[in-house]
């Protein structure tokens, strides 16, 4: 955390500016990762509100999808499909395909959440299933673990278990 926002005093120190939307998102990275759940929704919205600012249009979609994933950790689910939603339109506008995924497959999740269970399955594996196609490993295992829990909560423990042995493979 002490480099992260040492980065963003050194960006406006030196007239970096350019550079604060990304290093603010890394900030909100961090501070959710050692818990700290309103600092961090509070260094998303700065980069946010900075990005929209600088009219960075193609960054905007990976904000609001982490202000998704924000309500959907805290099971907000109706604010996390408003964001979702929003960034999913911005991500076809700016054709983040990648992104759109990403989000299709968060919204996947919510639908589970919400009783929308066989479609938001579905959902999610469309985009494990385009992960897969274009040979990112990394993305396939982080969203492997989030299909297991989204069986889970499903009460699908068979299919769970199988999730989970594929992605220790």
């Amino acid at each position: 955390l002490t480099t992260i926002n040492k980065a963003i005093e050194h960006a406006k120190t030196h007239n970096l500016e350019y550079d604060l939307p990304k290093f603010y998102l890394h900030k909100s990275y961090v501070e959710a990762r050692m818990g700290d759940r309103d600092a961090s929704l509070n260094s998303l919205s700065v980069a946010y509100d900075e990005a929209k600012e600088k009219e960075f249009t193609y960054l905007l979609p990976t904000f609001l999808n982490n202000f998704g994933d924000h309500y959907m950790y805290e099971e907000d689910w109706e604010k996390a499909r408003s964001h979702l939603l929003e960034a999913l339109e911005l991500a076809e506008e700016v054709e983040d395909v990648w992104m759109a995924q990403t989000i299709h497959f968060n919204l996947g999740f919510v639908d589970v959440h919400q009783g929308n269970t066989e479609a938001g399955l579905q959902e999610m594996i469309d985009a494990i299933q385009y992960y897969r196609d274009e040979d990112v490993k990394t993305e396939v295992e982080a969203m492997l673990g989030e299909l297991a829990e989204a069986y889970e909560f499903a009460g699908q423990y068979q299919k769970q278990a199988e999730t989970l042995k594929e992605q220790m493979e």
